[in-house]
């Protein structure tokens, strides 16, 4: 009712947009981001199954609420270990193995086994790949043998027998350089030598 007493009708139509729900579910690989749907998530550094929510405005301007079921999936476990020694010569092949079994392998020596046998030293990797992800690795083996030499505690110059007649080393395999000194029991020096092939006997 106006001031001067007269009905008055008003009318205002009222729009009502519809808001949304949605729901979807996706995968990414262990350390990647989601970046799709309007998500930014930062890297999925743990594996599982996560739920995140994003709320963003439809055609009509109205709230959008989308749920989000992230599978996060493993990287395969390609660890090689630590570089190590490893003396070919005395033991053989040295073995490697990925840890994460059922996988496609590549290996840089060409073998697509899970595992492969090495003859020589050097740096060896491996990438893998299971569920459409993938991880890689690598390790350096060095081919390191020990290194000994083994004297003779006596030798018996004077029977002349043929046997431990002379002072020498049984093998010179691997010395690059030599220097022996010989003592009396005062402490003189009776024969030195710089020559791994030295013989001595006794004098």
């Amino acid at each position: 009712i106006a001031s001067d007493g007269c009905e008055v009708n008003i009318e205002q139509e009222v729009v009502v947009s519809p808001t949304s729900t949605s729901s979807l579910t996706d995968s990414v690989c262990q350390g990647d981001r989601y970046n799709l749907h309007g998500f930014n998530l930062p890297p999925q550094m743990a594996d599982g199954t996560f739920n995140y929510t994003l709320v963003i405005p439809n055609q009509y301007g109205c709230d959008s609420i989308v749920t989000l079921t992230l599978i996060v999936k493993p990287l395969p476990n390609t660890s090689l270990g630590r570089t190590f020694n490893h003396c070919f010569a005395d033991y053989g092949d040295a073995v490697l193995s990925v840890p994460t079994p059922n996988c496609n392998y590549q290996w840089s020596t060409g073998a697509t086994t899970q595992g492969i046998s090495v003859s020589t030293g050097g740096t060896y990797s491996v990438t893998a790949t299971i569920n459409g992800c993938t991880s890689s690795s690598e390790i350096t083996i060095n081919d390191v043998c020990p290194f000994n030499i083994y004297l003779p505690n006596c030798i018996t110059p004077t029977d002349n027998d043929g046997v431990n007649d002379i002072f020498r080393l049984p093998s010179v395999k691997d010395i690059a350089t030599f220097d022996i000194n010989i003592f009396d029991r005062w402490g003189r020096v009776v024969f030195h030598s710089e020559d791994p092939h030295f013989e001595w006997n006794g004098n």
